[in-house]
């Protein structure tokens, strides 16, 4: 399996700087091709909610570069990939809820990402708001949004037309550096070629329909990464075209046979 990776981020119409954080990394193996691409949304006041995203960020990062080697020569799995990825989520929760506690600052931030083990598997996870979706015959969110919203739907106490117009739809249930006891959501199943993989902060997701993500981003018309991170850019000035104020950045990974 072959990838195509691509990503476009935009600081939105009212906001200072982007607090969002991406990484994508992509390597030729002994064990096949492998792909990672990991959104954060850093929330906190000045800087401080890109210093959460880009700590989170960096880490997975590390982990790519440093790690993921000897794990693929013991036989890498779904199963040890959420044990190792848990914990770096567990090793970064603690150190961003440290440094708020030390100086007195709320910070914190979202994950959305996903790893790809060539033709094999493909593992998504998430904490907070920030989505994964998979386009190929149909548009497929593979994560759910953790917010008291989602709970009130999931539970039957508000209509899904309610949970569009409700003001607290971006109030999070968790997010890493908010609480000690995180629960980060997993989902594996089989990769499917010639398909399009979506990760994005819910400032790009939020003004945005099924319709729409199928229209630009549907694999057939999206055979190059120029072309790909072109649609990227036409979603987003669509989404500030609607007056979406915050942060506003997604990923976008194709499979290739």
């Amino acid at each position: 399996m072959n990838f195509l990776t691509t990503f476009y981020a935009d600081k939105g119409l009212i906001k200072q700087n982007n607090q969002d954080s991406v990484c994508i990394k992509t390597a030729r193996t002994y064990h096949g091709n492998v792909t990672m691409a990991i959104v954060c949304d850093g929330m906190g006041g000045f800087a401080k909610g890109e210093l959460a995203s880009a700590t989170v960020v960096k880490s997975f990062a590390n982990w790519f570069d440093e790690e993921l080697p000897r794990l693929l020569n013991d036989g890498l799995t779904p199963e040890l990939l959420r044990e190792r990825w848990n914990y770096i989520i567990d090793s970064n929760n603690y150190k961003i809820l440290q440094y708020g506690s030390n100086n007195n600052l709320k910070l914190g931030t979202t994950i959305a990402g996903l790893f790809i083990m060539d033709n094999e598997y493909i593992v998504t996870v998430s904490i907070g708001d920030s989505r994964v979706y998979k386009i190929n015959d149909g548009v497929y969110q593979l994560t759910e949004d953790q917010t008291i919203v989602q709970y009130d739907l999931n539970c039957g106490k508000i209509t899904r037309e309610q949970a569009e117009n409700d003001p607290r739809k971006h109030v999070l249930l968790q997010c890493i550096g908010s609480t000690s006891n995180l629960r980060p959501a997993y989902l594996c199943e089989d990769v499917m070629p010639d398909s399009m993989y979506l990760i994005c902060t819910d400032g790009f997701c939020s003004k945005l329909n099924n319709n729409e993500l199928m229209d630009y981003l549907n694999p057939r018309y999206n055979m190059d990464e120029n072309t790909m991170q072109q649609k990227l850019s036409n979603l987003t000035q669509t989404v500030k075209s609607r007056k979406e104020t915050d942060n506003i950045t997604s990923v976008l990974v194709r499979t290739c046979i």
